[in-house]
């Protein structure tokens, strides 16, 4: 049995050895036939090579025995340096890699219907100066090193032949000679690094059908100066023009889509205006956009646009002048970050949101104006712009977490009332965090101081808070060391009534300077009238509102005296058509009276003459018919007018005549 298995297996090692040796052997059994040697596969000729050195012209025949000629093999004609021209018949669809490689006198030829080319085809064919590219051709090979069918050819004029709607892949990659690209009208489609590395082309004309052009187009096309994109055209890819280092002007015309990197290092391009058509904008792995890494300077956005791209001008170092539209109302992450020469900015009066990163290491950054519709900063949006002086938060209501961390000559900020929202992380960063921030001033109305909102602000040595703060959040200015003085614009007993959360314990260390007035107001307390104006606790303290309605309040302490009880009485009333008397229970220890009257109508309190008033006072030359209100206050004097806390009104009218 062993024996017998022996001899099977020899059997089968035998019949497997001849079948792979009767492939291998009809996959290069090649024939002759006149010039030419060939081979055949279903009935489909392949031109493989030549017998004898060529000459001249050459016609490439359309039948061989009577298969018809499809392709031309790789390197079929190569090293056939004295050809002068070549005719493709109808048939061939296909042309190998290096066809006519070192073809030195090639100066014309016609590639028929090709439809698919190999790569460097035409390597070293010094005298082949112009080629017209077939309609049919909708595939160009490629090697590791994206060589196309041109490559390493010397070939300056490439024409496209009309009924083209696409131009493949890689097909003039590498042609370093070409100089002048004709597309004709129909054009839909440039392919994937169609023009790659075509270092000598210096300008383009694109048909008016034109709709894609695919990534990395035209890069590396180093002396391409000029592109005027058509109306039509609806996308462009990923790096389609990176290494354009040429590159002056472009026109954007109404594109939709645009992928990444799409101008990386055009080091003279100038200026980009962005179209309003513009809807997607791509952003890589490693955050390049549009216009990222490009040598602009001024950016114009059309109106119409709402939203900045992300990452559009990351990296663009040599940018200064960035034109918003007036309908932009959102920023979107890193649009600026590294845009190190842009040193001010004018926002539109639409902005609502800055996003993530908006503007981080724009170092050359001096100042920020935000409009009052702006409504949100997010994390690091202005991290690192190390040159920032002054910045207006106009109405801001929201701010991430280190939106100004390493800002070190952001000395000043002031805290608008608006602000409701302070984002912080779990160790304690909020937005201002690292900053340089020395001085804080919280804007008069608001109510609430953010948690975390100055926390681990390192430089801050003052703080100003108006009167309105209730509540100081949790962590506001926790690990602010060097917090020293707080200036609060009301008094010793308001400020203790704040609620101060944990985490603040530098505000305990530091000093409190109370009714500080930094408001330019020449305060006034005299109108301690029946309009509420004076307020009154039970302990003899008086607390006013400035005249002058700025805000202000000032308590005072009647030490010593006596707190006089006031009018409580009901005021007996009687009238005239002209006159109207008062009268009431004579106050305890009372040095006199002031009556008020008001005019219903009219609704101001005026003060009426009070020279030794007893318990009753008639008001004279009135008008008839008419409604009033009246108000009695009791006094005492010990050198200086004490007023009652209380006081006692009463509505009346005239009689009418």
């Amino acid at each position: 049995m062993k024996k017998l298995n022996k001899y099977v297996s020899l059997f089968f090692f035998i019949l497997l050895s001849l079948c792979l040796f009767g492939i291998y052997c009809s996959a290069v059994e090649r024939y002759q036939w006149g010039d030419f040697e060939y081979s055949v596969e279903n009935g489909k000729v392949t031109v493989t090579g030549v017998l004898h050195q060529l000459a001249g012209d050459v016609a490439v025949p359309d039948k061989i025995e009577g298969f018809t000629v499809c392709a031309i093999g790789e390197k079929a004609f190569a090293n056939a340096n004295e050809i002068t021209s070549v005719v493709l018949p109808e048939g061939v669809t296909s042309i190998g890699n290096e066809a006519f490689y070192g073809c030195s006198g090639l100066k014309n030829i016609n590639l028929g219907k090709t439809e698919k080319l190999g790569y460097s085809i035409f390597s070293g064919c010094t005298d082949l100066k112009e080629i017209t590219v077939p309609s049919t051709v909708c595939y160009a090979e490629t090697d590791s090193a994206h060589k196309g069918a041109f490559s390493g050819s010397s070939i300056e004029k490439v024409s496209f032949k009309k009924g083209t709607t696409q131009v493949a892949d890689y097909l003039l990659a590498g042609c370093v000679s070409v100089k002048e690209v004709i597309l004709p009208e129909g054009v839909i489609s440039i392919g994937k690094r169609a023009f790659e590395s075509c270092s000598a082309l210096g300008t383009i004309n694109f048909p008016s059908t034109l709709n894609v052009i695919e990534d990395e187009t035209f890069i590396c096309c180093s002396s391409l100066s000029e592109v005027n994109l058509p109306q039509s055209l609806n996308s462009i890819g990923n790096e389609a023009f990176k290494n354009c280092e040429a590159l002056l002007n472009v026109n954007f015309a109404q594109v939709v889509t645009m992928g990444y990197g799409v101008f990386e290092n055009c080091n003279s391009l100038y200026e980009i205006t962005v179209p309003k058509t513009l809807q997607t904008a791509s952003v890589s792995g490693d955050g390049v956009g549009v216009f990222s890494l490009s040598g602009i300077k001024r950016i114009v956005f059309q109106n119409g646009i709402t939203v900045v791209p992300a990452c559009i001008c990351s990296g663009c170092e040599k940018l200064s002048e960035v034109v918003f539209a007036d309908s932009v109302t959102v920023i979107d992450k890193n649009a600026f970050s590294g845009c190190r020469s842009l040193s001010e900015l004018t926002f539109p009066n639409k902005l609502t949101v800055i996003e993530d990163s908006s503007f981080k290491n724009c170092s050359g950054l001096k100042n920020v104006y935000l409009p009052g519709s702006a409504e949100q900063i997010k994390d690091g949006a202005f991290m690192n712009c190390t040159s920032l002086c002054e910045i207006d938060l106009g109405k801001i209501k929201k701010l991430g977490v280190n939106v100004f961390y390493n800002c070190n000559k952001l000395l000043h900020i002031t805290v608008p009332e608006t602000l409701s929202y302070v984002k912080n992380t779990v160790d304690g960063y909020g937005p201002f965090s690292g900053s340089g921030v020395e001085k804080a001033v919280f804007s008069g109305g608001i109510t609430k101081i953010p948690a975390y909102i100055f926390s681990k602000c390192n430089y801050l040595k003052s703080v100003e808070i108006p009167h309105s703060v209730s509540v100081i959040g949790e962590g506001a200015f926790g690990g602010c060391s060097k917090l020293s003085r707080i200036y609060y614009t009301a008094d010793k007993g308001q400020w203790n009534k704040i609620i101060k959360q944990e985490r603040n314990e530098c505000i305990l260390s530091s000093e409190i300077v109370f009714n500080y007035d930094n408001s330019g107001c020449v305060h006034s307390y005299t109108k301690y009238i029946p309009d509420n104006n004076a307020t009154y606790s039970s302990d003899g303290t008086k607390t006013a509102h400035c005249d002058k309605n700025c805000g202000r309040t000032k308590t005072v302490k009647d030490n010593g005296s006596k707190l006089i009880l006031g009018v409580t009485s009901k005021i007996v009333v009687s009238q005239t058509d002209s006159a109207v008397t008062l009268k009431w229970n004579k106050v305890k220890d009372a040095d006199g009276y002031r009556i008020y009257i008001r005019n219903t109508a009219e609704g101001k309190w005026k003060v009426l003459s009070t020279k030794d008033v007893v318990n009753s006072f008639t008001v004279k030359n009135l008008l008839s018919g008419t409604k009033y209100t009246f108000a009695v206050k009791a006094y005492i004097d010990e050198g200086r007018i004490i007023w009652s806390p209380k006081y006692m009104k009463v509505h009346t009218a005239t009689k009418p005549v």
